[in-house]
């Protein structure tokens, strides 16, 4: 477990955090939803494979996705910077064929 600080801020999930002092009590603050951060805080391989897996597609898949955009220093095929990952990789590469094949019970049936 990492110790954090009150005002060090924190990534968590794609998030950015902070614990704050407000009148004697301690809050967590969503910076990014408060529009306070404005770079780009990449994904951990965890954190796409977690989307992934999340939304039904291949873990392959997802593996591949993060290598091809942090190879690229998260950047798109014209050069401009990933603002929002998930909406970036699910535009790309959840495609049909990247999606897990359901097992229904005429698969599991013996011949």
């Amino acid at each position: 477990m990492t110790k954090i600080d009150i005002d060090e801020e924190f990534s968590l999930e794609g998030r950015v955090w902070m614990f704050t002092k407000v009148d004697g009590a301690i809050k967590l603050k969503n910076l990014r939803a408060a529009g306070k951060i404005k770079e780009f805080i990449p994904p951990t391989l965890k954190e796409v494979e977690d989307f992934f897996k999340q939304e039904g597609y291949k873990l392959d898949v997802a593996e591949r996705a993060f290598r091809h955009y942090n190879s690229a220093n998260w950047h798109n095929s014209k050069g401009k910077k990933v603002l929002n990952w998930k909406q970036t990789i699910s535009t790309n590469w959840m495609t049909e064929e990247n999606k897990e094949k359901a097992i229904t019970p005429t698969d599991k049936m013996i011949r």
